[in-house]
């Protein structure tokens, strides 16, 4: 029982990470999608990646 905390502040940062993970990726996509003349092929990687 004790250990439970720990595990949910585990899954808390662990979580975060995740949302963090997602926003980088977002911004990043728009960054792309800003300089498209430059790679024009990053948007179409990170969408597959999301799938």
């Amino acid at each position: 029982m004790a250990y439970f905390p720990l595990l949910f502040l585990a899954a808390l940062l662990k979580e975060g990470g995740f949302l963090a993970f997602i926003l980088a990726n977002h911004q990043k996509r728009r960054l792309a999608k800003q300089s498209n003349s430059q790679k024009p092929g990053l948007p179409k990687k990170l969408e597959l990646l999301k799938k």
